[in-house]
This record gives structure tokens, C-alpha cells and sequence, in this order.
């Protein structure tokens, strides 16, 4: 048989435990897909690259727990070297533990297409070889050559990365833009297709910096919306 078949009353009487989410809450729950997106300059990459350091040394991510120390690969397009080597260098600044540093690991700009078969197999055979757990991908469109805006196109690349989470058991976060639009609210606000939005597992969008009334330090406020959080 290709795959597995449960009957109502094997499911009923199964009583395993269930395994911890990646970040607490339903934030990235186990073989999910979470969906990480704002505007220009939100600071989605940030956002994501102490999410990444975050699961690689099991520390809190924003009051959230994270059990279990995971190997990340972030797959990236946009940052070179020297940019990229000056963030992390500043950002593990923050973190004690070692693991940190050794689980943590970062792609030189690369873009693939995740519908191409070759560049599938690529992919697919650095995450197994390597043992990554947990994938980023940033951003989304510089990882598949679709139209962003037909849903029938953004279904067959959004199906590729579930056969990608499927395939290599991985955890995948996905950074996407938001559209020109302001009244969107949650994943709704995401650039382009509905089908994008509506094959993830867990979506969380970051607002735009804003400065408090009565002046001070300027805060981000984050809409999340989770499918899959344990009840």
C-alpha cells in the first residue's frame, strides 16, 4: 500500500503522545508550514534569522517555548556575504549557548525553483545529507517562477514544498511579502494568491514599526493565526 489508511477506531483508540510543537502555541508545529510575511522593511529577515537561532539553541522565542535544540538550514536570496556575516555576528550576541553557532547555518544568495526537478533534487538532497530539521526560505518569490497572483499556479509550488516538508521530514518557514493594500488583515494581507495563505499551517504576520503616542521606543505588533496549536 502507498500510504496508510486509519480506520475511526484505530484513530479514537491511539493514544501516543503528541509530539511537542517546534515553537510552542502552533507558531511551527512538527512537518508544518508557517508562513512569515509583512511589508518592505518590516523587518521580516531579522524576524526570521532569531527564529532560526532561536530553535538551533532551544531558547524562548518571544516567550514561546522551543524543547528541543533543532538543526536549521535558512535558504536565502537576497543578502551577501559580508551583510549576512556582520547580522549574525551581531545577533549571536544574544546567545550563550553554542549550539547556536554550530545548528545555525546560512545559504549564500541563491535562488532555485522549487518546481524545477533538478533544483527539487538539489534541495532535497542538502536537507537530507545534512540533517537539517527546520528550513527557511527567504522570500518566496525568488524560489519558484509561477504567477503569484493565479491560484492554480501558487498551488503546484505550494504543493512542492509540502512534498518537500513530507519527503525530508523538515519543519518549513516561508518569508513572504505583503500586498500593496492596507486593509488585509492576517494571512489575507499576503502578496498574490489565496493558495498561498491557504496551504500553510500557521501564519504570522509582522506590522510595520510604530512610535508610541506619547513618544519612546518603537514597538511591532504581530497577527498570527494557527491551525494546528495543540488544544
Amino acid at each position: 500500500r502507498a500510504f496508510k489508511i486509519y480506520s475511526a477506531r484505530e484513530l479514537n483508540d491511539y493514544n501516543s503522545v503528541r509530539p511537542k510543537d517546534v515553537i510552542s502555541g502552533g507558531l511551527l508545529v512538527p512537518n508544518g508550514i508557517t508562513l512569515l510575511h509583512g511589508k518592505a522593511k518590516a523587518g521580516k529577515t531579522y524576524l526570521a534569522m532569531q527564529m532560526g537561532l532561536n530553535i538551533a539553541s532551544a531558547t524562548p522565542w518571544l516567550g514561546n517555548e522551543i524543547a528541543k535544540r533543532k538543526k536549521v538550514f535558512y535558504l536565502q536570496a537576497e543578502l551577501p556575504y559580508y551583510p549576512m556575516r556582520d547580522r549574525v555576528k551581531t545577533m549571536l550576541l544574544n546567545y550563550e549557548h553554542p549550539s547556536a553557532k554550530e545548528n545555525f547555518q546560512m545559504s549564500e544568495p541563491r535562488k532555485l525553483d522549487i518546481c524545477d526537478e533538478d533544483d527539487y533534487k538539489i534541495l532535497n538532497e542538502i536537507i537530507t545529507q545534512e540533517g537539517y530539521k527546520v528550513v527557511i526560505i527567504d522570500p518566496l518569490v525568488y524560489f519558484h517562477e509561477k504567477n503569484e497572483n493565479s491560484n492554480d499556479e501558487m498551488s503546484s509550488v505550494m504543493s512542492r514544498f509540502r512534498d518537500l516538508v513530507n519527503e525530508t521530514d523538515i519543519s518549513l518557514i516561508i518569508i513572504h511579502h505583503d500586498g500593496k493594500g492596507g486593509e488585509m488583515t492576517g494571512g489575507d494581507a499576503s502578496r498574490g494568491a489565496s493558495a498561498i495563505f491557504g496551504a500553510v499551517d500557521s501564519d504570522i504576520r509582522l506590522l510595520s514599526p510604530k512610535t508610541p503616542k506619547g513618544g519612546g521606543a518603537k514597538y511591532q505588533n504581530m497577527e498570527c493565526s494557527l491551525r494546528h496549536a495543540a488544544s
